[in-house]
């Protein structure tokens, strides 16, 4: 193992993001993240955590479980909508968004966000087509889950997944960032985390009007698990002082043309 990422990294230097089997390496930051192939669809394995900085407030762009360093190592970091997609261009190679203040944006294709290059985050469709080669949402659930770390409650029929596709969605929980000014240049008042051990929310580049956006989300118990977003998201971001939602991406690998 530590012979296939060495040799990933020699080939740093020549390429942005270079993949050994069922590992990736970010040129970003050299993190190594596990992939994994479930029907023809590519993806990463691991919640993403790579530290997206936005001034004037640095950590109300990305950010771990209560600022605990070891909980996005363990499980990745929190990011806003806008961060998630990169909404104002900071990641090297893309370009700023055509958003409005309200985070309405024209979005067409791939969006590649905040994930590394040769990836982007996965679409609405992108995720109904991971949940129907899973079986569809009950079955999906049990299968996307990891086999540790999930609460049950004390309901046996809760709790952990099978991981029977390998994807080991771990329960993240999610974030909650408040502002005083509307992105793409927040300025932060307060955040929040909430859910461990019992959810976790992932992006999708998806949206609707009025700033609203797609997510896919996962819970304790699997007859809650696999759902889209809801008039209930919009309504928090349209709330006093722009309270958004901040959650876990998980990237998809591009098509190979």
């Amino acid at each position: 193992m530590k012979r296939l990422i060495g040799l990933c990294a020699v080939s740093l230097t020549l390429m942005c993001l270079t993949a050994c089997d069922n590992l990736i390496i970010d040129s970003r930051d050299n993190q190594v993240y596990r992939i994994v192939t479930i029907g023809n669809q590519t993806w990463m394995a691991q919640n993403l955590n790579y530290r997206y900085e936005q001034q004037p407030n640095p950590d109300s762009a990305s950010f771990c479980y209560n600022n605990q360093v070891d909980s996005c190592t363990k499980y990745g970091r929190f990011y806003i909508r806008g961060s998630a997609i990169d909404m104002p261009g900071l990641v090297p190679g893309n370009s700023p968004l055509d958003c409005t203040a309200d985070g309405n944006c024209n979005l067409s294709g791939n969006i590649r966000g905040v994930c590394p290059e040769g990836w982007h985050i996965p679409s609405k469709a992108e995720w109904d087509t991971l949940i129907a080669t899973a079986g569809g949402p009950k079955e999906a659930a049990k299968k996307l889950k990891a086999t540790s770390e999930w609460d049950n409650n004390g309901n046996e029929a809760c709790g952990n997944g099978t991981d029977e596709l390998l994807f080991t969605a771990v329960p993240a929980g999610m974030g909650f960032v408040q502002h005083l000014d509307a992105p793409p240049q927040p300025t932060l008042k307060s955040q929040a985390s909430a859910g461990q051990g019992q959810l976790t929310f992932f992006w999708s580049s998806t949206v609707l009007e009025g700033g609203r956006a797609y997510f896919m989300a996962l819970t304790s118990c699997d007859s809650d698990s696999l759902f889209s977003s809801t008039e209930e998201l919009g309504q928090m971001q349209q709330m006093a002082f722009m309270q958004m939602l901040s959650m876990s991406v998980r990237c998809i690998k591009d098509d190979e043309q």
